[in-house]
């Protein structure tokens, strides 16, 4: 109990008073509520007793009465048996009747009871009997064949003379009465039973005990009382038995020698004085809690009090005087006491804190020792200084903890040298430093408490008491780390002054030259060091301190002054420098520094530079004039070669003719096509690329380009190229349609190649709405394909760069693709963006802003609420095929496979048919020609249209079937939205607005009429001449040559031009300057020129535009570009008409088949004529499918050879599906099938691949593809 507060202890005194008196006030209450509970309890159950034994009683006399009154009916006492019978049989069944049987027997008749047992005058199964009157009651019996007890009432029948003559038996089943005299409990388990005079029991709840024990039964707890229980007609008393005290309560019931007795269990009196004692128990608990909180509340308020005062003199005790007064005004002891230690605080607070700013308002850490050099006193300087606590160290640390061990052992061995004996490093140093020395100043090395050595000045004094003996040290340190860093930093700029190449110099207000560092002595030309204070300012000349100071004034005004100057040296050099004069001021004191560099190497170098530069603008600009010369040098023979040729087959040739003119014809173009590229990558490289913003139709755009990547779809399995539209899209766009186009191309082409299975989604968005005639076009291109790793995306955009060698031998290509289209969306103002999973697919993304040349947007592709079904596998191409048919007012329904389409079609009724079905034919189970065969025979059958999605290779397997065999349209993959529209417009017959213009069969050739003109041709190469008349002359022109400038000014005078076409480079007179002349007529303001030019410089062009051209054809001359031309200039108002007849006819003249077969190469094993018809007759696309054949084709050989001696099968079997795929869409039939037949020995597992076969079979596919590369790479 000692360290208990005095709460606790009052607290417990008062417990312990106040509960003995509570605990024996309860004690006795409830002893005497259990007395009188226990009694009245008692009572209660006696009462139950005897008033259930007087109620069976008065049952049993009633019953007996009863019974008399019916033996007194004259029915019974005169009565014939069978009317005695039937009234009793009438009394037995009144409701409610207590009896079982009432009979009636003659004095020597003998009855049957229910339960069996017989009853006469000589036969009587009970035990005993009871006679009250005239009438007899039978103890409860039972049969020899029945257990069930009941009660017999005898009653006599008396007849005429008074004389017994019989008894009327009344049966009275037991359970009733059992239930309604016996069912009766004072507590939970209680035991009632029912004993005659013999104590034999009558009832009892156990049925091995009724009937056939005895109250003296051992077993049964009433053996030890029977005798009380037999003699006595009613009482009660206890009786303990299998370790329980019980009370037993018994009576009589009258008329009869039975009694009732009941036997309860003692505890069941106990049960509700249980309450009674928790009650008791709470109630004094409850007081203890309430005068206990009370008695806490009261003491606490004390204790509170007490606690402020003691808190107050504890921190006055511990030195903190700043703590709040003791907040008490009660009036009392405690309140004086609190107002004592206030005042005692104020005072000690004033005296302490003078002294403590003497101590902590400065910068000097202060610490104090005892003499065992222990830490006493610590103040706020030497804990920012050292970073402990003053707790942390107060009577625990010595000055050693932070006392730097160098420092100490330098000390030490000082020390040890001094006495001649070795000082340990513990406080013996400390005590024999202060021995040697009572107070001293020096420097030592403090360690902070994170490890940081802080030098510091340091002073120790030792306190000395009144007896002079010394009671402790106290030291004052200052940190001197800026200082030390000061003096450092002053010491490096001085060595970094002293080892500069540059001149350094320092003037004094009066401009004398007061500091010069090595480099400017040397570069003045001073020979020897100099004393700073005197000499130097001598010894440099004034016009050298002037040419330093230079720009002196200017310096003062802003700070600093640059300037170049030429100084003359001591030496006799003229050196040439950049110099910088800086103001400086300190203290009030204005000084100057001056760096000067030696640049006379420099200036040298520049001066040369100057020269190579102007050398090399001269050369560039030489080069472009060689470059502009050149290009029209080719370029203009080229143009005539390929004209000649053009009109020499359109001519009569044989074959061999008709072969050499081809050859000559290709040749010569793809010369050209060389010719454009180096220059276009040249322009690239060389940032000179120029936008050519026209209008054009962005869905047309993308029209065109799958047309093109339809070609690339072919190769691949499992493969889907996607192009999604935004619903609706300006109708025209301003913009350059060629580099966009260009961009798209490479991105999309990479796609498809590097994805082998999958999909390709080139996605087009707005993301913003149109805006003052502008609109943001976002382009999106996602493939599943083989990903891009991290490390190869850091130099994707570098260029002739790849992944790898193994993609670069597998893939092909330069690796110039991705910078070229890099450069030029940026050059339309956009940015690409990308991301890539190795192994999961890229995602390539660009914006663009275009202005819109009109508000309007294109037509909604409308047909109309037809049911079409499309058969489709792919998730995504499901949803794009569904969006596109949506747009159009069509109810798409998707169906998975080729087989539930056909099941379909074949249970579906009339209603329920589709109008057409699009089905994707490179689906699995799309097997062979037979599913095709069975489908379209249902089909046709149901009157469903079919529309084929299928590959270019697909394409050509469906054209070979017969035509009644064929689909009603055949679509090649990517399938745009304008594309599907035109295929199924016909096939539901619609006519939209669009295309009604168009639906005349395209077998009809309709005649272009063109309006007339003359013509002046200004041309000196007669060869370009002869092409361009032909041409001209064909398209119905009128057409005059002039073969120089002057020609064409004189045939101006002499007759009406409606267009001049002018040559750029002509003898005596240049066109540009014969063009010159005539736009300073003014009778010549409307007559167009077309400049005609082989070369492709673009600032040409413009040159000639500025001059007053109108347009620029550049050679050779491209038929349908020149058209365009002369039919965009040659329009008079009488014409107008014409001329948009005329354009509108050339935009859909189809080709004639044989004119384009006329214009490709012969290769040997590739059906010219079918690739043309595969391609719809467009020739660029041929020829880049031929491009792409050669490129991709040319390493087969060896690729396959790799894969086959590497067992890469997988590889070899790919290498052998494309090659497959791009012969078949060549129509090289031959290489197609070789190239199948290599790829099915390729399918078999790779245990079972015979590979003298594989060889054998590659070796025919080698003999086929050699002769067509040979003769591809030629043309």
């Amino acid at each position: 109990m000692k360290h208990v507060s005095l709460r606790i202890k009052f607290l417990v005194l008062i417990i312990l008073i106040t509960s003995i008196p509570l605990i024996l006030v309860g004690m006795s209450t409830y002893t005497t509520a259990q007395s009188t509970i226990t009694e009245a309890l008692v009572e209660k159950a006696y009462s139950k007793v005897r008033n259930n034994a007087d109620n069976l009683s008065g049952w049993l006399n009633a019953m007996r009465s009863e019974i008399e009154g019916m033996s007194r009916v004259d029915i019974i006492r005169h009565g014939t048996d069978e009317e005695r019978k039937a009234y009793l049989h009438i009394e037995a069944s009144r409701a409610p009747s207590p009896y079982t049987m009432l009979a009636y027997a003659s004095l020597y008749d003998t009855l049957e009871m229910p339960n069996g047992a017989k009853v006469g005058p000589w036969n009587k199964p009970w035990q005993d009997e009871s006679r009250v009157g005239q009438a007899t009651l039978t103890d409860p019996f039972v049969s020899l064949y029945s257990t069930h007890p009941y009660i017999l009432i005898q009653v006599p029948v008396y007849g005429q003379d008074d004389a017994m003559i019989g008894a009327v038996y009344a049966a009275i089943d037991t359970k009733k009465m059992y239930e309604q005299y016996l069912n009766f409990r004072v507590g939970l388990s209680d035991e009632v039973i029912m004993y005659n005079a013999q104590g034999n029991l009558l009832y009892h709840p156990d049925m091995d005990y009724e009937l056939k024990a005895n109250l003296n039964t051992p077993e049964l707890s009433y053996s030890k009382i029977a005798v009380q229980m037999l003699d006595n007609q009613r009482g009660y008393t206890e009786v303990k038995a299998d370790n329980h005290q019980y009370m037993v309560f018994y009576s009589d019931v009258g008329l009869t020698h039975w009694k009732i007795g009941l036997r309860v269990a003692m505890n069941e009196f106990d049960q509700p004085l249980t309450s009674l004692f928790w009650q008791t128990v709470g109630a004094i608990l409850l007081a203890e809690v309430v005068m206990t909180l009370l008695l806490w509340q009261l003491m606490n308020r004390l204790v509170i009090r007490i606690k402020r005062v003691l808190a107050v003199t504890e921190a006055a005790s511990a030195g903190q005087f700043d703590t709040m007064p003791v907040p008490d005004d009660g009036g009392d002891e405690i309140s004086q006491l609190s107002q004592s230690v206030n005042d005692m605080t104020v005072h000690l607070r004033e005296m302490f804190d003078r002294l403590e700013a003497i101590i902590n308002q400065n910068e000097y850490s202060i610490i104090g020792v005892d003499e065992e050099y222990r830490i006493t006193y610590f103040n706020k300087a030497a804990e920012r200084m050292l970073g402990y606590r003053a707790e942390e160290v107060l009577h625990q640390a010595t000055p050693l903890l932070y006392m730097d061990p160098d420092n100490l052992r330098e000390a030490a061995e000082a020390l040890s040298l001094e006495l001649g004996r070795t000082m340990p490093l513990d406080v013996t140093l400390l005590r024999e430093l202060r021995r040697n020395q009572v107070s001293y100043e020096r420097e030592w090395v403090l360690v902070h408490k994170d490890g940081t050595r802080i030098p510091v000045m340091h002073s120790s004094s030792a306190i000395r008491d009144r007896d002079g003996n010394t009671v402790g040290v106290v030291g004052i340190s200052r940190d001197i780390t800026k200082q030390k860093q000061e003096e450092s930093i002053r010491n490096r700029l001085l060595a970094v002054l002293e080892s500069a190449h540059d001149l350094i110099a320092t003037f004094d207000q009066d401009c004398r030259l007061v500091y010069l560092n090595p480099a400017g002595r040397a570069m003045l030309g001073l020979e020897h060091e100099t004393d700073l204070e005197s000499a130097l300012h001598d010894e440099v000349p004034a016009s050298l301190e002037e040419a330093l100071l230079s720009g002196m004034d200017y310096a003062q005004a802003h700070g600093y002054h640059e300037s170049v100057a030429h100084l003359h040296t001591l030496d006799s050099r003229i050196i040439h420098v950049s110099k910088i004069i800086v103001t400086h001021e300190a203290a009030g004191e204005i000084f100057y520094s001056c760096i000067a560099r030696d640049i006379t190497e420099t200036t040298r170098v520049y001066e040369e530079l100057g020269i190579a530069k102007r050398e090399a603008e001269e050369a560039n600009q030489a080069k472009t004039v060689f470059l502009a010369r050149m290009s029209h040098e080719i370029r203009t023979p080229l143009a005539g070669i390929i004209g000649l040729t053009r009109l020499l087959q359109k001519t009569e040739l044989t074959p061999l003719q008709r072969d050499y003119a081809d050859k000559t014809h290709s040749a010569s173009e793809a010369l050209l096509r060389i010719i454009n590229d180096i220059l276009d990558f040249s322009k690239v490289e060389a940032g000179k690329v120029e936008l050519n913003a026209v209008s054009f139709n962005l869905e047309e755009l993308l029209q065109k380009l799958g047309d093109i990547l339809s070609v690339f779809v072919g190769g691949k399995e499992q493969f889907e190229f996607l192009i999604d539209l935004p619903r609706r899209l300006p109708a025209a766009l301003i913009g350059d349609p060629l580099r966009l186009e260009q961009v798209l191309l490479n991105l999309c082409g990479n796609a498809v190649k590097f994805t082998n299975r999958g999909h390709v989604l080139l996605r087009i968005e707005l993301p913003a709405s149109e805006s003052d005639g502008d609109v943001a076009v976002r382009f999106i291109i996602e493939d599943t394909g083989i990903g891009i790793s991290q490390e190869q995306q850091s130099r994707l955009f570098e260029s002739f760069s790849q992944g790898n060698a193994g993609t670069q031998r597998k893939y092909g290509g330069s690796g110039l693709g991705l910078v070229i289209a890099k450069s030029l969306v940026e050059m339309m103002g956009g940015a690409i963006t990308f991301e890539s999973v190795k192994g999961e697919g890229s995602r390539f993304e660009f914006t663009l802003n275009f202005a819109i040349q009109s508000s309007a947007t294109s037509e909604a592709y409308q047909i109309g609420e037809y049911a079409v079904w499309v058969v489709e596998d792919y998730p995504l191409a499901q949803e794009h095929s569904s969006a596109m048919l949506e747009e159009m007012g069509l109810l798409p329904i998707v169906l998975p496979s080729w087989r539930l389409a056909f099941d379909r079609l074949k249970r579906a009724g009339i209603g329920a048919l589709p109008d057409a079905v699009v089905l994707d034919f490179e689906m699995p189970d799309m097997y062979d020609d037979d599913t095709w065969h069975s489908f379209h025979a249902e089909a046709v059958a149901a009157g469903v249209s079919t529309v084929a999605l299928t590959t270019t290779f697909g394409r050509e397997e469906l054209l070979k079937l017969p035509a009644e065999d064929r689909p009603d349209a055949i679509l090649v993959k990517p399938v745009t939205r304008l594309t599907l529209y035109r295929a199924l417009l016909p096939i539901l017959k619609l006519h939209g607005n669009v295309w009604e213009a168009q639906e005349e069969p395209a077998s009809e050739e309709r005649e272009v009429v063109l309006p007339k003109g003359n013509i002046l041709l200004a041309e000196d190469n007669a060869i370009n001449q002869l092409v361009a008349v032909e041409q001209l002359r064909e398209w119905g022109f009128t057409v005059e040559v002039a073969e120089t400038g002057h020609e064409v000014l004189n045939k101006l005078e002499q007759r009406r031009w409606d267009l001049i076409l002018m040559d750029i480079h002509m003898p005596e007179m240049d066109g540009d300057e014969a063009a010159a002349i005539i736009r300073t007529d003014a009778r010549f303001d409307d007559l167009p020129i077309i400049a005609l030019t082989a070369n492709v410089i673009r600032q040409d062009h413009e040159r000639y535009l500025q001059i007053g051209m109108n347009d620029v054809l550049t050679k050779p001359l491209q038929t349908d570009k020149m058209l365009h031309t002369v039919l965009k200039w040659i329009k008079p108002k009488e014409q107008e008409a014409a001329y948009h007849e005329a354009a509108a006819a050339l935009e859909t003249r189809p080709i004639a088949e044989s004119e384009e077969a006329i214009a490709l190469p012969t290769v040997p094993g590739i059906d010219m004529s079918a690739a043309l018809a595969r391609v719809s007759g467009k020739r660029e696309i041929l020829r880049h499918m031929l491009n792409v054949f050669v490129t991709d084709s040319g390493l087969f050989e060896q690729r396959f050879a790799e894969a086959i001696a590497e067992r890469d099968y997988a590889t070899a079997r790919r290498l052998a599906h494309t090659l497959k795929g791009v012969a078949g869409n060549l129509s090289a039939a031959e290489l197609a099938a070789l190239a199948d037949q290599l790829e099915t020995l390729l399918k078999l597992p790779a245990e079972q691949i015979d590979l003298k076969e594989v060889h054998s079979t590659a070796a025919c596919v080698y003999l086929v593809l050699k002769p067509m590369l040979a003769a591809l790479s030629a043309k």
